[in-house]
């Protein structure tokens, strides 16, 4: 999915496919799907967007980057 999409419905819909894409192990994938839907902050709630680089630092951890997870 190239692109931001433009609602917080679509931000949370990609919360959610790129948590399916960790528990498949594809963790690159899972943080590009969380950078995406993080790319546009404005008009997302707060809970979506601390839900989002919540689950992109588990991602990095998983990847070894320990300095980004934080």
């Amino acid at each position: 999915m190239k692109g931001s999409k433009t609602t917080a419905y679509h931000a949370a819909l990609q919360l959610y496919k790129g948590r399916a894409l960790q528990n498949l192990g594809l963790h690159i994938a899972a943080r590009d799907t969380f950078t995406n839907a993080l790319r546009r902050s404005k008009d997302r709630p707060v809970e979506l967007l601390n839900a989002l680089r919540y689950v992109r630092s588990l991602t990095y951890l998983e990847l070894g980057d320990k300095s980004r997870a934080r």
